[in-house]
């Protein structure tokens, strides 16, 4: 590998390049340094908590407040479960029993989740405490448990081990050619493991990370995001495809170096009508379960050889 890099150089370039931009959510750029600052108190807080938490659940949104806080867990040393704050209810109590987390993160009072306890964490009023030495008191080996949809209609939690994580970000940093320049577009759940590549591989970087907003038709928000904040680097899944296909003709974005697939069949006569509106972005279809850590294959994609190398039009 060319660089020993981890999802631990996020806290390397939150130093390195404090006045650039981080995150960019709700309308609202955040830069390394504000990024820093707010992972540092959530960072605080779960010191001070005085419960030893290898797994923290996170009620997550599509906000800053999520990225900030998941980002303070994996410093802390703890595994973050990623539980969607307009799941039901139903879900979020059934997650909560089965992972039995340690503490549960939250951005306001859940008076329906009271099995684990719950510190609630706001951005309003932030203040640190002077002259402590603060230490976490756990090192967990795990990096987070997300819990998938089921194939028995149950979510299934699939911890992934930090070592993994480490593995398939040594060998992403080696084989795409990223960069600080880059943007990138978050546009997944959280307990999507793509995710976990969407935001934390431009933090890894010192580039910027855009999440997707939250209202408004889901594929064609990405198809406008994509061309209005001329994001560079993206991975989404093949239907966005066939959602947005009447369209792509009327597109034309050279911004778009890298456009990754997965989670589904990605077929040729899609690949090429995404390529004619997305002409300089490299289309490489990627696969691998959330137990083998986001990816563990990939075809790069081109035309001319796709086809040949095709079953049914499908892309290897």
């Amino acid at each position: 590998m060319t660089d020993n890099f981890s999802y631990q150089h996020v806290f390397a370039r939150t130093n390195q390049f404090p006045e650039r931009n981080a995150i960019y959510a709700q309308g609202k750029y955040h830069s390394y340094n504000d990024l820093n600052k707010h992972i540092e108190y959530v960072y605080n807080q779960l010191c001070l908590s005085n419960i030893e938490a290898n797994r923290i659940a996170v009620i997550c949104s599509d906000d800053f407040w999520t990225v900030a806080t998941i980002c303070a867990v994996l410093k802390y040393g703890a595994a973050y479960v990623p539980i969607l704050l307009n799941s039901p209810i139903e879900r979020q109590n059934y997650i909560i029993e089965d992972v039995q987390p340690d503490l549960i993160l939250a951005q306001s009072e859940n008076n329906q989740l009271q099995s684990v306890p719950t510190l609630k964490i706001s951005f309003e009023d932030i203040s640190f405490p002077k002259n402590i030495n603060l230490v976490p008191r756990v090192n967990s080996s795990e990096a987070f448990v997300l819990y998938t949809s089921g194939s028995t209609g149950k979510p299934k939690g699939v911890p992934v081990p930090k070592n993994g994580l480490d593995h398939c970000f040594e060998w992403m940093f080696d084989y795409f050619k990223f960069d600080e320049n880059d943007r990138f577009l978050q546009p997944f759940h959280w307990t999507f493991d793509i995710s976990v590549f969407s935001f934390l591989v431009p933090l890894s970087l010192g580039a910027c990370c855009y999440l997707l907003p939250q209202s408004g038709v889901r594929s064609l928000v990405i198809l406008d995001c994509l061309i209005k904040y001329r994001i560079t680097v993206v991975c989404l899944v093949p239907s966005i495809i066939s959602l947005t296909q009447k369209y792509l003709p009327k597109l034309k974005s050279v911004d778009l170096r890298y456009s990754l697939f997965g989670g589904e069949a990605l077929y040729n006569n899609s690949a090429k009508l995404w390529q004619n509106t997305f002409p300089n972005a490299q289309i490489v279809n990627m696969y691998g379960p959330s137990e083998t850590t986001i990816y563990m294959s990939y075809y790069k994609w081109n035309f001319e050889s796709a086809v040949k190398e095709s079953l049914n039009n499908i892309v290897p």
